[in-house]
């Protein structure tokens, strides 16, 4: 319920005062129960103390509070600043810091008071769980909706993340703090989201702040941007080189893709390509290319039109040989050889690149029989024919070389026949070495004929040794009966070289060998003969091997002989002798003796006998030495004293290799050893003793160390007694000790009442020191101290500071502590003092002086004041907090006064505070006063007078946009005067009032109607500056009714015209809007014409606007206009071509215009989305030009609407889409079509329900460049679709979101170098009927939306029928391979689907691989008969690109191509 009653407002205050009276009294009754008699409680309205000093074991009391006395607070920070702020706290066991503060808020909006009330509760809690609850009351300042300031717009730029958080986008604030219900105000808003492009966004957030109390609201639209205007990252590409086809000297290629990504619409992008600046293609799409260099230029485009391009070069080389065919040719010889080139093999040779006349032609032949000097096995201009070997026959290579390095060969025969006599050759004398086979040594025969060969040994008288002569005859006898002969002489052996010294190669003379064994005689190396094996030498080696030992150096030597002999010469001997040299570097190797201990008898020593040293070594004589005795290895029996004793050994071979040994004799002693302390001493306090060394007895003991705990003791306290020990090692690690004791005489001590302690002070001096030195007062010991005593005094303090009414008291307790450490047991005296300092003097405060100041600045509306400086106090103690505060605000400062003070008077309030609570005030008085005067603007207005005849206009609506440097525009005053009360002006038939406080004031008389006047307007600014301005004829006034006896609508203009396509055709229904001195709007008629009446003469803008049928004339007819224009087989000329494709208004023609349009066309978009349905242009201005790019410049024209005249305005209209002009507007102007028909061929098989249909759509395509058509299957589900893609791009041609209403949309374009013809299937449709009947019982195509025709290069249409042929079979029930649907969608950027379907259970692999046919994944399953869906995701695929999946199944296999966009 709300009330405005003063009264009730006054007790509700009342009851909750009286509420917080109860918790404080109930609060005080806790503490009372709890708190020790030490305790003391204030009952100061500003403090609420509650001191505990219990011990913890049992803690029952609960935490102490007090209230601080709070200002009124800035309604924005009630919940910023901290507890420590508002109350104070403490605990008797638990710290500040460990106990639980918690507050609960209840608010008073307290409508009628100045300020917001509230009641804050608090809560206590230490960790015994004891509570302390206290309420205080806060007051905050209401906020005027006024002073609100809302949040500036927001423009976030992609990629980086829309926060749409008040935290992140603003709020509603005061003073910069967001605000809400504790400054009475409610807060709430709702956003409006509209899609700019792509992820480009605008959201128009609308707040509502709303007053609690009087439920006024204020409205504010923030705008907040997301944009995107980063263009799309793209990668080309490396270089490409491509060969052409075969017999063709042209590359056919589908263009690549590239990588493309963006990061803010990366499912928007599109891409186009220029080929060597011409053309819009799309990635993949065919293209021919011809020898050379090209360059593929990509433009990636987002959805908000950012755009990137890269260039890829592409090169095309010819890679094919020339064309060529070989024959036989038939060479009959005149002469013993002939020389015969290429030409005459080659009946055809042609190169589809570079012609006949580059060709080059080469010969070689496979085997060359003519010899020397003829290389005839490598290509040449020209080759040697002859009658080598009998052969008639002999095989050439042809070469046809082209300018590009391409070869092509061909092998064909050369028919030898000859004219010439039989001609043989024999080698006339061979000579051979010993052992050495005959050889068979054929004549040389010129005969170009059949022949035979034979051989006989007509003489030989060769020995044993095989040395002599061989004569061999050759018979040749040919196929016509001639006969020749001729002979060889062989000689073998004689005249041959004699085995001889030079044969035979010596080793080393001399060689080493290191070491001691003797060595492998077979790894020295020895003699090398080097023709020991020739048949016509018999070589015998004969080996002595001599040792000699004891040489000295070397050691040993070992001396090889060797005798070598040829028993076919007589008396030849030849000798080799080398010695290998043994030398020993290695030292003998000592061992038999080690290190000995043994025990001492009683006469300090001991009799060893060592065993004998032994020497291994290659010399078994070692000369062996040793350091104690010239016994040399066996020194025998010896006495070694007690100790150590160190006997060195050393061995020396022949080869004068040493070595030597060491080895320790140890004499151990085992008698021992005692030790005697002193005896026990008595010392006096204060004395110095000294411990004497202790007594050693021994035989044969060497004492190693000596210790006592101290040396020297010299005693501080009166300790009683002290045990010594010393302990004594000898040089063996035995150990004795002994023990004394000295006792020390006790000493006096101090007592405590030997102690004078200092009083109780009370200081009223403020800033004192309270040292004892400063005080004088310290405790007194009248003991006098001895040399046994130790005695120490300290203090500690403990200061409670307590703030009282106007000043504090500091009561420090020093407890004081007196010790002598020295006492048994240790003596402490202690003593408590009271130093009580009360300080109750305020600070002396100096402030600034007052001030005022004048604006000088158009700009601002408020003052620096850096000229103020700060205030400054002094106080008898340091500390003292200064802070000013601006009167009606909560907001403080500190001692600095400079900051901006706006308009009018501001009293400052500055505040001394000293560390005892002591205040001093003053208030400093700033005034800032504005003599700037606003910036009046007038506006022009129409004003019409009512049936009664007169009009009411008020100051305000003619304000053009005044402005003032502090005051704002909404609260700007405007008058006819500068009375400001003087704000409605009032006009009738006969004068023209102005009505204000005081009366009426008759200022003219009005004659004629309608007419227009000069006025002044004041414009008032909140501190009374004031401006004029004076409107130029800017009020008008009409008398339209004709109330005032005359007809004020003489003067009136119209418009009139008509909108027409550029062929005549009119345009019903065109909103055309006219904007100027008033809006006006009419509707084209049946003819398209318009007229505008009773217009305000003036300047107007036209509007027409028709968005309605965007399918209207527009076919795939259209697509094909587009699709030449852009490959610039056939440009546009006409302006209207230009708008028309201009599908996406980008003022270009690209495949984007392409791809936008085929979606109008498929269904897939209902409008265009970046443009609308028709455009309009001035008639009379487009007819002039021809730059498309300026006709922009045309749509909505200016007009001059002239007084008392009719103008005239044309249009001529463009349909968006339709570049043909083949759109019909209205239903009068259709005509029926009379053409030829394209046949669709299906066979009307019989079909079952439930199975799987293959329906192949096919059509004789010779000569057509594109259709469209909407099938429809009625009573079927459509599974799927494969695509013939040499033919049809499934990604943009067809629209398969109509499967589920059984309708297929395609619109296809057939790619301009494809030069298929004849019967061609398109694509096939996988259906399962729902049941039984023919195929032509369910398909149909449905031209309620989408006709079906199709068109010729000319774009001549023709009607599509179906034609179905005859068949009987059941389909679906004998389909045994498995069905493979083209993935959807496709390209995709998350994932995609794979349908297919199994006629049968079976085992079924699945495999993707990459354009490089790396394996990508693979899956294998076994399934059964039916329909499946493979789900793949783009992780899978690792990143953008082409793929390619593959279905094996029983011996069956499909591959299709899918695109993952990035």
């Amino acid at each position: 319920m709300k009330t405005t009653s003063s009264s009730f407002n006054l007790f509700h205050r009342s009851m909750m005062i009286l509420i917080m009276a109860i918790l404080i009294q109930v609060q005080t009754n806790v503490l009372a129960m709890s708190i020790s008699p030490n305790n003391f409680y204030s009952s100061n309205p500003e403090l609420w103390i509650a001191q505990m000093d219990e011990p913890c074991y049992a803690d029952k009391t609960p935490p102490g509070v007090r209230l601080y006395k709070v200002v009124e607070l800035n309604c924005t920070q009630v919940t910023e600043k901290p507890w420590s702020d508002f109350i104070s706290i403490w605990d008797n066991c638990t710290s500040t810091s460990s106990l639980e503060v918690t507050y609960k808020d209840s608010v008073d909006q307290n409508c009628n008071g100045l300020g917001i009330l509230i009641f804050r509760k608090w809560s206590v809690v230490d960790r015994a769980g004891n509570k302390t609850i206290v309420v205080q009351e806060l007051y905050t300042n209401r906020v005027q909706l006024k002073n609100i300031e809302f949040p500036a717009s927001v423009h976030v730029y992609c990629p980086a993340n829309l926060d749409l958080s008040e935290e992140a986008a603003g709020a509603p604030t005061y003073l910069g703090e967001p605000v809400d219900h504790f400054c009475g105000l409610t807060v709430d808003f709702k956003d409006f989201t509209n899609v700019l492009c792509g992820n480009s966004i605008h959201i128009r957030r609308h707040w509502t702040v709303t007053d609690c109390c009087n439920l006024y609201a204020k409205n504010y639209d923030q705008d907040i941007y997301y944009h995107d205007t980063t263009r799309p990252v793209i990668t080309c590409p490396a270089p490409i080189t491509y060969g052409t086809n075969v017999k063709e000297c042209y590359s056919h290629q589908l263009i690549p893709g590239i990588t493309a990504t963006d990061n803010c619409n990366p499912l928007q992008l599109t891409t186009t390509v220029m080929v060597d600046g011409a053309g819009a293609y799309v990635p993949g799409q065919k293209i021919i290319l011809s020898i050379g260099n090209h360059t593929f230029k990509y433009t990636v485009a987002d959805g908000c039109g950012n755009a990137s391009t890269c260039t890829l070069p592409v090169t095309v080389i010819d890679g094919q040989g020339p064309l060529l065919s070989c024959s036989p040719i038939e060479v009959c010889l005149l002469t013993d050889s002939i020389r015969v080139g290429p030409n005459g093999f080659v009946y055809e040779y042609w190169d589809d690149c570079s012609g006949l006349s580059t060709v080059g032609l080469k010969i070689r032949k496979l085997e060359d029989l003519c010899g020397s000097p003829f290389d005839d096995l490598v290509f040449k201009d020209s080759v040697t024919i002859c009658c080598a070997g009998g052969n008639s026959i002999v095989l050439v290579e042809i070469e046809a070389r082209d300018l590009a390095g391409n070869v092509s060969r061909c092998i064909t025969e050369v028919e030898v026949t000859s004219k010439l006599p039989l001609i043989i050759e024999c080698q006339d004398t061979v000579r051979l070495s010993c052992g050495t086979p005959v050889p068979n040594t054929p004549p040389n025969i010129n005969y170009c004929g059949a022949f035979s060969v034979i051989s006989k040994t007509v003489f030989d008288n060769r020995n044993g040794a095989g040395q002599g002569t061989l004569i061999k005859r050759y018979i040749v006898t040919t196929g016509t009966g001639l006969v020749d002969s001729c002979q060889t002489v062989f000689i073998i052996g004689i005249g041959a070289n004699a085995f001889g010294a030079d044969d035979v190669t010596c080793p080393d003379a001399n060689v080493n060998v290191i070491g001691c064994n003797f060595p492998d005689l077979n790894s020295i190396p020895g003699i090398i003969l080097k023709d020991t094996a020739r048949p016509c030498a018999q070589v015998s080696v004969n080996l002595i091997l001599d040792t000699f030992s004891n040489l000295g150096t070397p050691c040993l030597r070992i001396r090889r002989t060797w005798t070598i002999t040829d028993a076919l010469q007589p008396g030849f001997v030849v000798n080799c002798v080398q010695n290998i040299n043994i030398i020993d570097t290695v030292k003998p190797v000592l061992s038999g003796v080690r290190d000995t201990t043994v025990y001492a008898g009683v006469t300090c020593n001991a009799t060893v006998d060592l065993p004998k040293l032994v020497a291994t070594d290659c010399d078994p004589n070692v000369v062996i030495t040793n350091s104690l005795n010239a016994q040399g290895a066996d020194i025998g029996p010896v006495v070694f004293p007690r100790g150590m004793t160190t006997i060195k050994y050393k061995a020396v071979d022949k080869c004068g290799n040493q070595d030597s040994l060491s080895i320790k004799v140890t004499v151990i002693d085992t008698a021992g050893f005692k030790i005697i302390c002193q005896s026990d001493t008595i010392v006096a306090c204060g004395a110095t003793f000294t411990p004497r060394a202790a007594e050693v007895i021994a035989s044969c003991t060497q004492i190693a160390t000596n210790i006592l705990q101290s040396d020297t003791i010299r005693n501080k306290c009166s300790i009683a007694k002290i045990n010594f020990k010393r302990i004594v090692t000898d040089t063996s690690g035995r150990k004795d000790s002994c023990t004394f004791m000295v006792t020390f005489r006790a000493a006096d001590t101090l007592l405590c009442n030997q102690i004078t302690w200092p009083n109780d002070t009370t200081l009223t001096t403020c800033g004192k020191s309270i040292h004892p030195d400063s005080l004088n007062s310290k405790p007194v010991i009248t003991f006098i101290q001895s040399n046994c005593a130790r005695i120490t005094t300290t203090f500690q303090d403990t200061t409670l500071a307590v703030i009282g009414v106007g000043g504090c008291t500091s009561t420090t307790r020093r407890v004081w502590t007196i010790q002598d450490t020295c006492s048994i047991p240790p003596l402490v005296c202690r003593d408590t003092q009271i130093i009580s300092v009360i300080d109750n003097t305020a600070p002396v405060l100096t402030v600034p002086k007052d001030t005022c100041v004048y604006l000088k600045f158009q700009t601002s509306c408020d003052t620096l004041l850096s000229f103020l400086g700060s205030a400054t106090a002094t106080d008898c103690n340091a500390g003292v907090t200064i802070k000013n505060v601006i009167l009606g605000r909560t907001d403080t400062a500190g001692a600095s006064l400079v900051r901006r003070y706006g308009l009018g008077v501001t009293n400052v309030l500055v505040i001394a505070r000293d560390i005892c609570g002591n205040t001093a005030k003053d208030t400093v008085v700033i005034t800032v006063k504005d003599t700037i005067k606003p910036s009046a603007a007038c506006k022009k207005s129409n004003n019409y007078l009512n049936d009664q005849g007169f009009v009411r206009i008020h100051a305000r609506q003619f304000d053009g946009g005044s402005v003032d440097n502090c005051t704002a525009p909404a609260s700007l005053r405007f008058s006819w005067t500068k009375n400001i009360a003087d704000t409605i002006l009032e006009v009738n038939c006969t004068q023209l009032k102005i009505l204000r406080a005081g009366g009426d004031l008759l200022l003219d008389s009005v004659k004629v109607f309608p007419f227009e006047r000069n006025f002044i307007l004041w414009v008032t600014d909140a501190s009374g500056n004031q401006d004029t301005c004076v409107g130029n004829r800017f009020l008008a006034f009409f008398d339209t009714l004709n109330v005032c006896g005359k007809n004020a609508i003489r003067n009136t203009a119209a418009l009139e015209g008509k909108v027409t396509m550029i062929n005549g055709k009119s345009i019903p229904n065109v909103i055309l809007s006219a904007i100027g001195e008033e809006q006006y709007q009419k509707q084209t008629g049946k003819a398209g014409d318009f007229a505008f009446d009773n217009m305000l003469p003036g300047l107007y803008k036209i509007f027409p606007y028709k968005n309605d049928d965007p399918t209207l004339g527009v076919s795939t007819s259209d697509l094909i206009a587009i699709q030449k224009h852009i490959l610039g087989i056939e440009r546009f000329e006409r302006m209207d071509q230009f708008v028309a494709g201009d599908v996406n208004k980008d003022d270009d023609i690209t495949s984007i215009d392409l791809i936008e349009l085929r979606k109008l066309i498929l269904g897939i978009y209902t409008q265009f989305p970046q443009n609308t349905s028709w455009r309009f242009f001035d008639k009379t201005l487009m007819a002039r030009t021809t730059d498309h790019l300026a006709m922009a410049e045309f749509e909505n024209p200016y007009i001059e609407a002239v007084e008392k005249q009719k103008s005239e305005q044309n249009f001529t209209g463009i349909k968006i889409g339709d570049v043909n002009q083949s759109a019909a507007p209205q239903l009068d102007n259709l005509q029926s079509r009379n053409r030829s028909a394209q046949e669709v061929t299906i066979p009307d098989v019989l079909v079952k329900a439930g199975n799987l249909v293959e329906v192949p759509f096919s059509l004789d395509i010779t000569g057509l460049y594109g259709l469209q058509a909407s099938i429809e299957f009625k009573g079927m589900q459509i599974v799927g679709i494969n695509y013939n893609q040499a033919l049809i791009d499934n990604t943009s041609s067809i629209n398969d979101r109509m499967f589920e209403k059984g309708i297929i949309n395609i619109s296809w374009i057939k790619p301009y170098t494809d030069v298929r013809s004849g019967s061609q299937r398109l694509i096939s449709i996988y259906l399962r009927p729902k049941e039984n009947g023919k195929l032509s019982e369910f398909i149909n195509f449905k031209n309620t939306g989408l006709t079906a025709e199709a068109y010729s290069q000319d774009r001549t249409g023709y009607d599509l029928i179906f034609k179905f042929l005859p068949a009987e079979a059941h389909q679906g029930s004998n389909l045994s391979r498995a069905i493979v649907m083209q993935n959807s969608p496709n390209p995709f950027t998350y994932s995609t689907m794979i349908s297919y379907t199994l006629p049968a259970a079976g085992k079924v692999r699945w495999s993707v691989t990459d354009m490089t046919g790396r394996l990508i994944q693979v899956w294998e399953n076994a399934l059964d008969k039916g329909d499946y869906q493979v789900t793949l995701d783009k992780n899978q695929l690792k990143s953008s690109g082409i793929y390619y999946y593959k279905l094996e199944y029983n011996g069956y296999a499909e591959v299709r191509k899918m695109i993952l966009l990035e």
